[in-house]
């Protein structure tokens, strides 16, 4: 949406795509309810594994996923053709759930992961490696987050042109970076087997393929 909103401010001043710009941030203002449903799917799969392998039927993870959409859609339709300042309070509500939501639920997996290792010398390579990545989510949570939750307390303190033109600007490309960083992450640290579309040959080397 970059080089759309820069043409719409420099050259067009069009309406209509005033209203798509303000749809798209609409769902991009509302992408942490995503990563919100990830680490519940995790935190329910290391603190209650009997209870996740009860629900590990994928209609569920469907139905939640529509739901996400279509509470994602109304709030950008909502945000597209009205200005409403209702909208930043919901906003600014959804990030502090989902804040706290991520933050208990990588530090509890974080706390089974090494409770599981107390008395022993080393800990299993899966959990250590499952470990390290925790400590990096939750690092990537805080540092990107944490602007953006200290700021609401204080929003109403500053003016509206101060708060929306220059201070949530740069609060918010912070954590924008969040939404960028944790998928690329979860990239890196795959197998390339996983990562290679390629059919797989017996000796685990890429198979030939012949159409």
């Amino acid at each position: 949406m970059t080089p759309v909103d820069l043409v719409n401010r420099i050259y067009l001043n069009n309406k209509s795509v005033w209203h798509f710009q303000r749809f798209a941030y609409g769902v991009k203002d509302m992408t942490p309810l995503f990563l919100t449903c990830i680490c519940l799917d995790r935190y329910i799969a290391v603190v209650h594994p009997i209870v996740f392998t009860g629900i590990r039927d994928s209609r569920i993870r469907i139905n939640v996923r529509m739901m996400m959409w279509v509470l994602i859609l109304s709030y950008g339709l909502t945000k597209s053709v009205s200005k409403a300042m209702i909208l930043y309070d919901l906003f600014s509500g959804v990030i502090l759930l989902a804040f706290f939501l991520m933050v208990f639920c990588n530090l509890s997996i974080i706390w089974i992961l090494r409770k599981s290792v107390a008395g022993k010398e080393t800990m299993n390579p899966v959990k250590k490696k499952a470990f390290k990545m925790m400590i990096i989510v939750l690092a990537i949570i805080v540092t990107n987050y944490i602007p953006s939750v200290a700021l609401i307390p204080f929003s109403s303190t500053y003016t509206f042109v101060d708060l929306h033109c220059k201070i949530t600007v740069s609060v918010y490309a912070i954590m924008d970076l969040s939404w960028t960083l944790e998928p690329l992450l979860y990239v890196s640290k795959m197998e390339r087997s996983a990562l290679c579309c390629c059919p797989q040959s017996p000796s685990g080397k890429a198979g030939n393929v012949t159409i």
